[in-house]
């Protein structure tokens, strides 16, 4: 599954938000665009980091990246990383904003900007990056204006993170329900995969413990073993939004407790997870300001 493009593991083709939910975004942060001086807003992401992006625009990049590019005033525009004379048109229907265009016409669109901050620079290319820096002049704060918008979700953002953490559990239980009927570690794994795909996830990210619980990883190889106690997590994603639960069967174990969102669990457990982990709405910045706990352990009966 790892070696399979993105493409293959979400497959989106509709906003799960309306597009009043984006203009209403867009509004708030331009206002906060005049109030601190700035001329436009670029939100990076793509296909593995793409919260800033997804947040302003609905857009969920299943190839390459895009920029989005949110001016003090007027509409908002996406530029793409990807070839072909289809894509603009496709991504148009996935994203609410008032144009789309390729990637090589940013550098001309950023012209008339005098100061711009940048949401997702760290995960943008460095090409891309020096290209907004050769355009126009780039200003700190731009995760932190975006975060401070995104700490307050919406009705309908509260909807799809109370239906994420719902499938969340349900998967756990697939996981449980299959490994008490006598499956070995990876079959269980895989059920709570297939029934969370099964509901319409986007995303899916399985862990499992080899020792207790004290360190989590991603399931590398078929596993025949069937450890006491079993220790997993599972994360699921709709359309940026996580759910997420985290299990132990069969005795007593010892892992990170009050485990942050998915953003945060590489940093909380085994450091090698990170990499197989996509971020979502989560930013490292949001969850440092919000006090997200760091390495912890207690027992769990």
């Amino acid at each position: 599954m790892l070696t399979m493009h993105p493409v293959a593991l979400r497959g989106r083709t509709a906003l799960e938000l309306a597009p009043e939910e984006f203009e209403a975004r867009r509004v708030a942060l331009q206002a906060q665009l005049v109030r601190r001086g700035l001329d436009a807003l670029l939100a990076f992401g793509d296909a593995r980091s793409y919260a800033p992006l997804a947040w302003v625009t609905g857009l969920v990049p299943m190839l390459k990246s895009a920029v989005a590019v949110v001016p003090a005033s007027g509409e908002s525009e996406i530029y793409l990383a990807m070839p072909g004379a289809r894509e603009p048109a496709a991504m148009r229907k996935l994203a609410v904003v008032g144009s789309v265009g390729a990637i090589g016409e940013l550098a001309a669109a950023l012209t008339r900007f005098g100061r711009v901050a940048v949401a997702g620079i760290e995960a943008m290319r460095a090409g891309t990056e020096a290209t907004i820096r050769r355009a126009t002049e780039v200003v700190d704060g731009g995760d932190v204006l975006l975060n401070e918008l995104m700490a307050v979700p919406s009705e309908r953002e509260r909807e799809l993170l109370r239906l994420a953490a719902a499938t969340a559990q349900d998967a756990a239980l697939a996981i449980a329900g299959a490994y008490a009927d006598g499956a070995t570690v990876s079959h269980a794994l895989l059920c709570g995969d297939f029934a969370a795909r099964d509901s319409g996830m986007h995303d899916v990210r399985v862990l499992w413990s080899p020792d207790g619980g004290r360190t989590l990883r991603p399931p590398e190889a078929h596993v025949e073993a069937r450890p006491e106690p079993f220790v997993f997590y599972i994360a699921v994603e709709t359309s940026g939004y996580w759910g997420e639960a985290l299990r132990s069967l069969g005795g007593g174990a010892r892992f990170p407790a009050g485990l942050a969102p998915i953003a945060r669990l590489g940093l909380c457990v085994d450091e090698r997870v990170e990499g197989a982990l996509t971020a979502g709405v989560y930013s490292f910045r949001a969850l440092d300001q919000a006090g997200a706990l760091r390495s912890r352990t207690t027992e769990v009966a």
